[in-house]
């Protein structure tokens, strides 16, 4: 949340402080633009974080029985080298 605000209020401001680029003629329009920069920022705060998903818990059960299966794609192995 922190970061994408930031990234938001920098971007902005960059654009404002270093290129130059106008906020608006008059008083109206600079206080629309700084309302919809507001909302900007707090749009970015409102977003809901990435979610992670659980790792599946693996039993020793499961992991024997997943040895024995063969991979997919590959043949399986031979017990006895043939001459």
């Amino acid at each position: 949340m922190l970061t994408s605000v930031a990234a938001n209020v920098v971007a902005i401001s960059g654009g404002i402080l270093i290129f130059h680029d106008p906020v608006g003629r008059g008083p109206t329009q600079i206080a629309e633009r700084l309302l919809a920069f507001c909302f900007v920022v707090i749009g970015a705060g409102l977003m809901p974080a990435p979610t992670r998903t659980r790792k599946k818990r693996r039993t020793a059960k499961s992991r024997s029985h997943d040895a024995s299966q063969p991979v997919s794609g590959s043949t399986p192995a031979r017990e006895h080298p043939v001459s």
